[in-house]
Order: structure tokens, then sequence, then C-alpha cells
């Protein structure tokens, strides 16, 4: 067959070769997302109207296309609790021209619950108006699921080492009572006797705030409150007080600020508590602790509030720094379950803060310090549940 008028031979021959590329790259592309188990979707900006793989509409239940789908049908598949969140999301990189990503809750035709991870990238036309929103949609449940089980199985362990330290911290006072009394049961002087449960009573009241302390860093729901600092760090210090003894560890606390910061503050507790645990245990063979408190900004300006913890203990590799947020990861062999400071990342950035680190290892000095940051007004986000 010769080329139609007009076209030579080559610019045939290349225009079929460009029209076979494009239809392997098509191929290829499917493949990709279906291997991948994604649908695909896009999203007209001025009508709202959607183009879909079929994937894309089986992840929400549907046998076929649903051929009246729009965006309002996807906000209405939302869970309630995320609905306003991802709208509000799409709307902002709408404004931004950022990327649209994020992860939410969906409600299947069948009325079944399940994860989704959705990522859109924004075409614009000359002038800069986005036409239409392109993307990827993936079903995330089982991922979801694992990472709840691994949360909770932290926070068992969590309460495990929590009640092995309680125990110990309580044992010291309640032996001294015991003690005490038989002292006072076997004096004959009132005045010594009076002296005796006077002592004893304050070694209750220690067992008192003890255990006023497990309950604040356990509650079984998290309260979204105002705290400071203080308020955050407050008993801490009780909780690890015979192990800082044991280790000959000098602790000092510095608060050079009264800001607040909307929190789950049993959460950020449990964050502080694992914290100044590692530094604790890092300086098994004595050394110093200094745990401060300052205002602070985010990068958008915002006011925060930033917590650091310091310590003079062995220090952190750098091929262990890479790993150190990686889910059971740890150094510390059976003693650890390597979900700690996974889970203390996952819940500061519900808390929409950072937690940073800096360490160094050496002969002269060594030591780690972590830097945690807290905005002022944001409310965190409540962790989600399957």
């Amino acid at each position: 067959m010769s080329a139609p008028h007009g076209q030579s031979e080559d610019s045939a021959t290349q225009t079929a070769s460009a029209a076979v590329e494009l239809a392997s790259t098509q191929r290829l592309s499917e493949l990709a997302l279906e291997s991948g188990q994604l649908g695909s979707w896009s999203l007209n900006a001025a009508t709202q109207e959607t183009q879909r793989s079929l994937r894309h509409d089986q992840i929400f239940g549907y046998e076929k296309l649903n051929p009246n789908w729009t965006y309002s049908t996807f906000l209405e598949h939302l869970d309630p609790l995320d609905r306003e969140r991802v709208d509000a999301e799409y709307r902002n990189a709408i404004e931004t021209g950022k990327d649209w990503e994020f992860e939410a809750r969906i409600h299947r035709v069948d009325g079944a619950e399940r994860w989704i991870w959705a990522k859109g990238k924004h075409f614009r036309d000359e002038a800069g108006n986005i036409l239409e929103t392109v993307g990827l949609v993936g079903d995330v449940t089982h991922r979801r699921r694992t990472e709840i089980a691994l949360r909770k199985s932290e926070q068992l362990a969590a309460v495990g080492r929590l009640a092995s330290t309680i125990a110990h911290e309580m044992n010291n006072p309640l032996e001294s009572v015991t003690n005490l009394l038989y002292l006072a049961g076997t004096s004959n002087d009132v005045a010594e006797m009076k002296q005796y449960i006077v002592t004893a009573e304050a070694e209750l009241q220690r067992v008192s705030a003890i255990t006023s302390q497990t309950l604040r860093f356990h509650r079984s729901k998290p309260v979204l409150r105002k705290a400071s600092a203080r308020e955050l760090l407050s008993g801490i210090e009780e909780m690890f007080s015979g192990r800082i003894a044991n280790h000959a560890i000098e602790m000092k606390e510095e608060h050079r600020t009264g800001q607040t910061v909307f929190c789950f503050d049993g959460e950020v507790r449990q964050v502080l508590t694992n914290l100044i645990g590692n530094s604790v245990d890092a300086m098994r063979s004595g050394g110093r602790l200094l745990i401060r408190s300052h205002d602070s900004h985010a990068r958008d300006g915002s006011a925060g509030l930033t917590i650091t913890i310091a310590d003079t203990g062995t220090g952190i590799s750098p091929e262990v720094e890479k790993k150190m947020y990686d889910p059971f990861f740890t150094t510390k062999g059976a003693n650890g379950s390597g979900l700690g400071l996974w889970v203390s990342f996952e819940i500061v950035q519900r808390h929409h803060g950072t937690l940073t680190m800096r360490s160094k290892q050496g002969a002269q000095k060594h030591g780690t310090v972590f830097r945690l940051f807290l905005p002022a007004n944001r409310q965190p986000e409540e962790a989600r549940q399957t």
C-alpha cells in the first residue's frame, strides 16, 4: 500500500512506528497497573466527571464500570469520619497545585469497609488553569490492618515494660513500709513509733504517686487536650528513678516555655517515655541525661513547642540510624520489640509534628539528641482503626 498523497514513505513509516510504540507503552502501563492491583482515574475539573479503569470501580465493589460515577459518588463512598478531610485536601491541592495524595476508609457497594490509597496529579492549560487530575488508586486494607496489629503489639509490649518498671519502683517503698511497720510494732517508744509511721506514710504516698502516673500514661481512650511540656513530662522521671539511680545517671530537666499544644497526651507520653527509656539504656555505665523544652516555630512560621532529650550514651551508628524507624528493627536483642520508634514516629506524624535525631560516636565525645516538635494550634488526627 502506497503512502497517502503528500506524505513520504519515510513519514508514513515513522507515523506507523510511533503508533506501535504508543500502543506498546499503553499495554505496558496496563500490565504494570494490573500487576500492582491499581486502578486508574481522571477527574475533569470543570464538570467533576471521571473516567476510570475497571479495576478502579472494582475496588469500590462494582463488578462493571458504574456509568454514573462522579466526584460526589466518590465522596459518598468515603467513611463519614474521613470525608471532610479528603475533600478539604482535594480543594487545597487544587488551590496550591500540589499533588493530591491520601489514605482513607471507604464503604464498598456491599457494605464492606476497606482502606484505599490514592494519588492524583494536575494537568493545566496555557493559562495555568487545571483541566483535569489524573491518578491511581489501590486497596491497602491488608497493610493498614497489619500496621494496626503491630501498633497493638507495641502497646502490649510497652505495657509489659511499664509493668516491669512499676513493679521494681513499687517494691522498694513497699519493702520499706513492711520494715517500718515491724519496727513500729516492736518499739516501746511512742515518739519513735510515730516517726516510723510517718515515714511509712510517706513511702505509701510514693506508691500512690507511681500508680497515678501509670493511669495517666495508659488511659483506655486517648484524651485530646492542651498540655505543656512540664505536664507531658510530669512523672516520667519517677518512672525511671530506679534505673537512673542504678546506672549512676545524672538527670536534669529545664523548661524555658509555658507553651501548650493540642495533643493526645497519653500518646505523646508514650513517645517521651520511649525516647527517655532508650537514653537510659544507652548509659548503663553512667552519664548525663538533659531534657529541655523551649518555644519554636514550624517552617511556615506557626508557633510550636520543642522538647529535646540529650544523653551522653554510646551514640547511634549511621548504619543503625538508617533502620531505626523500621518495624521490628532493634539493637536490644530479646529485650526489644523493634516497634517503639516506629510507633513513636507515627504518633508524631499524626500530631503534625517532627521527630529528628543527631548522634555521635567517639572516644571523647559521644551521645544522642532527639528533637520533638509539636505545633501549638493544629489538632492531631485520631488513630483510625479498621
